[in-house]
């Protein structure tokens, strides 16, 4: 899947999502248990899930084939890949990453 970015300042927690509507067939669902959400800090490679991520807050909507979480925190010129492993029912599975860049402004 396509590569996105976006950027927020360290105080900043808003949703973000991550969409597969261009590629499921109609009436595919998401299969949330078998759905993960997780960061990286590029820096280094180190998991920063708990640090930029409210993982408790994945959702999906049943007509729009996405899911939602919460970003939160990070540190002044960090860049974190924010990777969402999206499975369906029909047992496909998908992969978006959106690279996050935290900037004071």
């Amino acid at each position: 899947m396509a590569l996105e970015k976006f950027k927020k300042q360290p105080w900043e927690e808003f949703v973000i999502a991550g969409s597969i509507e261009e590629v499921v067939d109609t009436g595919e669902l998401i299969d949330i248990p078998n759905c993960d959400v997780t960061a990286v800090d590029m820096s280094d490679d180190s998991d920063s899930t708990a640090d930029v991520i409210d993982s408790p807050t994945i959702e999906k909507d049943d007509t729009l084939h996405y899911l939602k979480v919460r970003v939160k925190g990070g540190v002044d010129l960090e860049d974190h890949k924010i990777t969402f492993k999206i499975a369906t029912q029909d047992n496909n599975q998908y992969e978006i990453d959106v690279i996050m860049k935290v900037r004071e402004t």
